[in-house]
This record gives C-alpha cells, sequence and structure tokens, in this order.
C-alpha cells in the first residue's frame, strides 16, 4: 500500500468522523438500534428526527465556523475546518458548545419525560467547552473527544438497554475509534497522548453524564 493512497485514506476518515458529525452518529444509534428512548416512531418520523439532527448539529455549526473564518480574512479551503492551529480553535469551539447547550435546553422542553435525549447532547457541549479551554494551551484531539464521546455513549447505552444489537454497534464504533484514532496520528495531526487525552475526555464526559441521570 502505498503512503499516497494511506494518506489519502486517512484524510478521508478525518472527513468522515469530522467531530461535528458524532451527535449524529450518537443519535442515529439511540434512534435506530434501541427502543424505549425516542418513542415509537414511524420510519418517516425517524428520518425526519435524523435530518434536524444533522442540521442543527452539523450544518448550522459548521457555517458558523466559515463564517468566523470568513470574519478573521484567511484565506478559506476546506482544510480550514480542522482547524489545525490549536490556539484557532477556541472560539469556534467555544460558539458550536453554546449551539449545542441552546439545542439540549430545547430538547429538555420538548422530551421533558426523558432526559437521556437532552442529556447526551448537554454532555458533547461540555465536552466541547472543555475542548476549547484545553486547546488555549495544549492541542488535544476534537476527533478523538468526538470518538471518544460516541464510544461512551453507546457503552453506556448498552448498560442500561442491554439489547443484543447494541453490543454489536459497540464493537464496531470501538474498532472505528482505534482506526480513526491512528489515522490522526498518521498524518501527524495529534501525537499519542493528544489523541489518548481526547478519547479520554469525550468517554469520560458522556460517561459521567449518563450516570448522574
Amino acid at each position: 500500500m502505498s503512503k499516497s493512497f494511506l494518506h489519502r485514506v486517512c484524510s478521508l476518515l478525518a472527513i468522515c468522523f469530522h467531530p461535528l458529525l458524532m451527535p449524529t452518529f450518537i443519535y442515529a444509534v439511540m434512534v435506530y438500534f434501541t427502543t424505549g428512548i425516542i418513542g415509537n416512531l414511524s420510519d418517516a418520523q425517524k428520518l425526519t428526527f435524523m435530518m434536524l439532527i444533522f442540521v442543527s448539529t452539523f450544518i448550522m455549526p459548521m457555517m458558523v465556523v466559515i463564517l468566523l473564518l470568513l470574519f478573521d480574512e484567511k484565506e478559506f479551503s476546506w482544510k480550514s475546518l480542522f482547524i489545525e492551529n490549536a490556539s484557532d480553535r477556541v472560539r469556534p469551539f467555544l460558539l458550536v458548545a453554546i449551539i449545542y447547550g441552546f439545542l439540549s435546553y430545547y430538547m429538555l422542553q420538548t422530551w421533558s419525560n426523558n432526559m437521556a435525549i437532552a442529556a447526551m447532547l448537554a454532555a458533547i457541549a461540555v465536552a466541547i467547552f472543555l475542548t476549547a479551554i484545553i486547546s488555549r494551551y495544549w492541542k488535544i484531539s476534537a476527533h478523538a473527544v468526538g470518538i471518544g464521546g460516541l464510544c461512551g455513549s453507546c457503552a453506556m447505552l448498552n448498560l442500561y438497554y442491554l439489547q443484543p444489537q447494541l453490543f454489536m454497534v459497540l464493537i464496531v464504533v470501538i474498532l472505528l475509534a482505534g482506526i480513526v484514532l491512528s489515522s490522526r496520528v498518521y498524518l501527524q495531526a495529534h501525537t499519542l497522548a493528544q489523541v489518548y487525552a481526547g478519547w479520554i475526555l469525550g468517554a469520560g464526559v458522556c460517561v459521567s453524564s449518563i450516570m448522574l441521570l
């Protein structure tokens, strides 16, 4: 396998598992692989719910990040969306954390009888906020924080709901986490310490939030 091909594969993984896509993945697991969380929704209602999650947690925050980058008068490219310079991540991450915080509050009002729905996004908001603070001093891996949150969420869903399909999802997610984090190290975007710290932060925040429910 040539280095150029491996580099392209790792770059593709970075795009497919962008931190802002993690809420979509987490809610997809909740909607399609569990029963009793979202409720008895039809296939059309599930798709509508997932589209709302995708737009509100990925498209909207991504537009905010793009506008912020343009406002800073930096030359914009798709690579800019990964914000390689740690200190440049602070403001975008804080804004995304605020957006997620408001969304989790809205979810809490909408599904007041099921706090788990809002708690998931609130946990992600806290993880992003902590990532922003840490990024002021150290380049912790946002990809690792995101996929760590996905691992932690899937682990806790397994613990609480004990549904066979969730265990298979957890195994797949753990394998993907290893591949994605290895790719970040291979691309020299982060060190091993940075990806380990990110994964622990993401998983720890999500696990702690669900345990407090």
